[in-house]
């Protein structure tokens, strides 16, 4: 029987975790409390490990990863970039989730979800037990515009949502001027963290449509203030002015 571990079993970790059941995989979790390290012991050699925890428990996660299942991940989380692997020596697969599920709800489709790496074949095979939408990527550019893409659309989204917490469809109506200008801030911050230039007017796009998707859904997600104010880090250390970003933050204070 094939495997999966599942490392974090939030909504997302539910999701894929159970799209494995469903096409006969033995899934393993790894929860908030279990001693991670005495479960990956057990697992074997080129096992996929999903790992499916926030971006703030990310880094511990990875630096705790055994050497023998470092070419081995599945990355999903909505700030990523490639400084997030490569100072750990990782090889993941990287799948960038346009799709937001939250507890109670139906799975909601923001767009479709790019992925590439060694572990294509199995995101793929998810998607299809789920029949969402997913798109395999051809190389490392395409992968740092997809990055740049889903950067823009959350803190575009977030940052909106301090300010007034409107659905993002009420947003798209009543100021959208308001909206492109934070999102061409995004789209900086996202392509210094990315270390390569990416195409602002498709990640301008991909957040309109993301927008158009889900435009029922409340702009302000659980972790905005969190995300803006880590945005900001970002941008002081790169040196990038985002005075919008940084006026939302102000405003919600």
């Amino acid at each position: 029987m094939r495997n999966l571990v599942v490392y974090g079993v939030g909504e997302l970790g539910k999701l894929f975790g159970g799209a494995a059941l469903r096409a006969g995989i033995r899934v393993t979790p790894v929860t908030r409390h279990a001693n991670a390290r005495e479960i990956l012991d057990d697992v074997g050699d080129d096992t996929p490990i999903l790992i499916a925890v926030g971006e703030r428990e990310l880094e511990v996660v990875l630096r705790e990863l055994p050497t023998r299942h470092r070419m081995d991940i599945i990355l999903l989380q909505n700030e990523l970039f490639p400084d997030s692997w490569s100072e750990h020596d990782l090889t993941p697969t990287v799948l960038v989730p346009w799709v937001l599920q939250k507890r109670g709800l139906p799975t909601q489709v923001a767009g479709r979800s790019p992925y590439i790496g060694a572990h294509a074949d199995l995101v793929a095979e998810l998607f299809a037990v789920l029949g969402l939408p997913a798109q395999r990527l051809a190389d490392a550019p395409a992968l740092h515009q997809a990055l740049v893409d889903k950067y823009t659309f959350i803190l575009t989204i977030n940052t909106l949502g301090l300010l007034v917490d409107r659905t993002l469809g009420m947003w798209l109506q009543e100021d959208p001027t308001l909206i492109w200008t934070i999102c061409a801030e995004a789209t900086q911050i996202a392509q210094a963290l990315c270390g390569a230039r990416a195409d602002a007017a498709q990640a301008r796009l991909a957040t309109e449509q993301g927008m158009r998707a889900l435009s029922n859904v409340p702009a302000r997600g659980r972790t905005a203030r969190e995300r803006v104010e880590r945005a900001l880090a970002h941008a002081t250390r790169l040196g990038l002015r985002v005075p919008t970003v940084a006026s939302a933050l102000s405003a919600a204070h």
